[in-house]
């Protein structure tokens, strides 16, 4: 039985989704391509993404019994969909490599001076080890405690520049022409299409009436933190954004605010420093459950394994080298491959919903745990016609819109049931 996440689980992931990639290195490539217009790009892609989002958190409503796998297989065969989630698995593998590499520079940046990368990666084994053996639920639970130190964290990191933010940096816009905006959306493409975590949750959310609402409500407030960050990135540092390759260490460093017990930045690194584990974690975990999709694994240490062999694999290769891990997520194939990866994925899920739209449906009573309404409605041949409603309300409003077409039949039901009450009694 798959254990269903909440509608504020599946907000949260999406939350932390959105802002992983998006606060360390790629604010200073942004800055490459757009230099002082940064925040345009990042403001495109966070639109197209948005608009994404709510085609597949559609799909989900429409299908909520139907996992991204089952609904391939429908519409096109096993073959079809095994392609896709090891797609999926590399596009969340990579992610995850990246984290990990952010994550280390992090670390020489705000706490050591230097790391030994044996001392940081064994520990980090063992812990994204435990995450991949957890189930969604479990990490979403663990996203809600996260969450409010989460949305602390950004808050600070956002506000506290603010005294040292020139937004006089932001202008001219446009400097540069407009051809650095879209170049830097292209190559920085990578950073987004966060949304398809939601290929992972589907058949595994607790559907109700407001689900949509939650979850876009966190979509939406991920995405307007995410893009007054790069406005305040660009009001402190202009068109040298570019030189400072860990945003987020780099603006935590340039305001240091301090307190009678010390410096209170330090209270937001330590917390960044949870969010950026929980993003491995997460990365991770999905790259794990799809190796069980595909292989049908029945021991969830058999993926876990896999992933991190991949990942030693990766480490060692990089040697966990910054400019090497993100040579090749900015380059052109690996640019294009993320492009049509990303416009393919939610288009082949809404063809297969269409393509299935009026069959294998489950009743609303199956979906939503609210009550049910049922109206039936007898005409004079005797047929029953009804119709299951998920509220009082929706009944009233239908039966509203109804009424002047049934009240013939309503007169004949009556009429007729007088007739059959009358013979019964002349019988007897």
């Amino acid at each position: 039985m798959i254990k269903k996440i909440s509608a504020m689980q599946c907000g949260l992931f999406l939350f932390l989704s959105i802002i992983s990639l998006k606060f360390l290195v790629f604010p200073s490539i942004f800055s490459q391509y757009a230099y002082r217009d940064l925040y345009f790009p990042v403001l495109i892609g966070l639109i197209i993404d948005l608009f994404f989002t709510i085609v597949v958190v559609n799909i989900i409503i429409k299908n909520p019994h139907l996992t991204f796998k089952e609904l391939l297989t429908r519409a096109f065969g096993k073959a079809f969909a095994k392609i896709a989630l090891m797609f999926l698995f590399v596009y969340f593998f990579v992610k995850g490599v990246v984290i990990v590499k952010e994550t280390h520079n992090y670390f020489n940046e705000t706490l050591f001076e230097s790391i030994n990368w044996f001392l940081f990666i064994i520990p980090l084994f063992f812990l994204m080890g435990f995450m991949m053996l957890k189930n969604f639920r479990a990490i979403g639970r663990s996203l809600q405690f996260l969450g409010p130190l989460m949305l602390l964290a950004l808050l600070f990191t956002i506000l506290i520049p603010l005294s040292e933010a020139d937004f006089s940096n932001l202008l001219p816009m446009f400097e540069n022409g407009a051809s650095g905006i879209f170049k830097a959306v292209f190559f920085c493409s990578f950073t987004f299409g966060d949304y398809f975590v939601l290929f992972l949750f589907m058949g595994r959310i607790n559907i109700k009436p407001n689900s949509k609402k939650t979850i876009m409500w966190y979509v939406v407030c991920a995405d307007v933190l995410v893009f007054a960050f790069y406005v305040v990135f660009a009001g402190i540092f202009g068109n040298l954004g570019l030189n400072h390759s860990l945003a987020l260490s780099e603006i935590i460093m340039h305001t240091m605010v301090s307190t009678s017990t010390g410096s209170i930045n330090w209270i937001n690194i330590m917390i960044w420093l949870f969010i950026l584990f929980f993003e491995m974690g997460v990365m991770f975990l999905c790259s794990s459950n799809i190796l069980t999709q595909v292989f049908k694994f029945k021991s969830r240490y058999v993926p876990m394994l896999i992933t991190l062999s991949l990942l030693l694999l990766a480490v060692v290769y990089l040697y966990l080298s910054l400019i090497k891990t993100i040579s090749i997520v900015t380059s052109f194939p690996f640019c294009i491959f993320t492009i049509v990866l990303q416009v393919l994925m939610p288009l082949a899920c809404f063809v297969a919903s269409k393509k299935l739209s009026g069959k294998n449906k489950v009743t609303l009573s199956q979906v939503y745990n609210t009550k049910v309404v049922k109206y039936q409605l007898t005409n004079i041949s005797g047929t029953t016609t009804s119709k299951i409603f998920v509220s009082e309300k929706r009944f009233v409003k239908h039966f509203k819109t109804k009424t002047t077409k049934s009240a013939k039949t309503k007169k004949l039901n009556s009429s007729a049931k007088k007739l059959a009450n009358k013979s019964e009694v002349q019988n007897a």
